[in-house]
């Protein structure tokens, strides 16, 4: 694993992990074959770069296409823009298999992060990150069916995706679900306690609630992802256009130590 940015992450370092292309993102012109407004994008990046550097924080970006031909393209661009982490991502699994691929052939091996395998995923998919010989990947514990499953039931889906990863022989960042924002004390408990019993990266979503939240406070984005930081070894804020208050929050945060 070399003492690149996933030793980092098992050593303590907290990774933000900002979503650019995402279902919507107004810098998107054509989604299906990825075209997009380059110097805003380039903006976007290098403004969380800066960020980074200025609170001594880790950054990497969530990936999200509709089309092969869109997430390569993608993938081309933020490799030339930035040095962090990619996430690849896509509803489709046929569209996050061949970003991996992609980014395999380009050299991306220590880069690329496979987001993500779910309850769900099938035998296929996993002998195809094997062959294709992907290192990195988010295992999630997901909703499955309808029913709304409580913190401790959603625990329970780990050893399942724990053997899902060692088949496709990735190291997994273990994403905890978050649903709202009362949860994440429970959430914290456990990410604490599967840490110490895993000794795997663990992280959640933080962005599936805030960006719920109609009318935040100001701050109240930032301040949210701070505390989580201060359980989570990597969150997934949201859109990266919410980089400049998240950053200094989460910075400001691991600076006091804690927990204890």
């Amino acid at each position: 694993m070399g003492r690149g940015w996933a030793y980092r992450l098992k050593k303590g370092e907290t990774l933000l992990v900002g979503s650019i292309f995402y279902w919507g993102h107004g810098i998107v012109k054509n989604p299906r074959r990825g075209l997009f407004d380059l110097e805003e994008a380039r903006r976007l990046i290098e403004a969380q770069d800066l960020l980074a550097g200025a609170f001594g924080v880790g950054s990497a970006l969530d990936v999200v296409a509709q089309t092969p031909e869109a997430m390569v393209r993608y993938i081309d661009f933020v490799a030339e823009a930035t040095e962090g982490p990619i996430l690849i991502d896509a509803v489709d699994a046929g569209v996050r298999l061949a970003g991996a691929g992609h980014a395999l052939e380009i050299g991306l091996g220590d880069r690329a992060v496979y987001n993500s395998i779910a309850p769900w995923t099938e035998r296929e998919e996993l002998e195809a990150l094997r062959d294709l010989g992907v290192r990195y990947g988010v295992i999630f514990t997901a909703q499955v069916g309808r029913k709304r499953l409580g913190i401790e039931e959603r625990s329970k889906l780990l050893p399942g995706l724990l053997r899902k990863a060692r088949s496709a022989r990735l190291m997994p960042l273990v994403d905890l679900l978050l649903l709202e924002a009362r949860e994440l004390a429970s959430l914290s408990r456990l990410a604490m306690k599967t840490r110490e019993a895993l000794r795997h990266p663990i992280g959640c979503g933080t962005g599936n609630v805030t960006t719920t939240w109609k009318a935040p406070g100001v701050g109240a984005v930032g301040a949210f992802n701070a505390l989580a930081s201060l359980y989570m070894d990597f969150l997934l804020y949201g859109p990266i256009e919410g980089a400049r208050e998240v950053f200094p929050a989460v910075g400001a945060a691991k600076l006091t130590g804690l927990p204890l």
